[in-house]
């Protein structure tokens, strides 16, 4: 395996990470505003 192959290996796994982090963010961000104005997405 060369530099280059290992480090795309590294840059899809730590990607996978930030996605789900991002994804995770977006989520308590979306949840709160939706409480704010009285919705409940508890079911989501």
């Amino acid at each position: 395996m060369n530099l280059k192959q290992a480090n795309n290996d590294i840059f899809k796994e730590n990607s996978k990470y930030f996605r789900n982090a991002l994804v995770l963010n977006s989520y308590d961000t979306i949840t709160e505003d939706f409480n704010h104005i009285g919705f409940d997405v508890s079911y989501i």
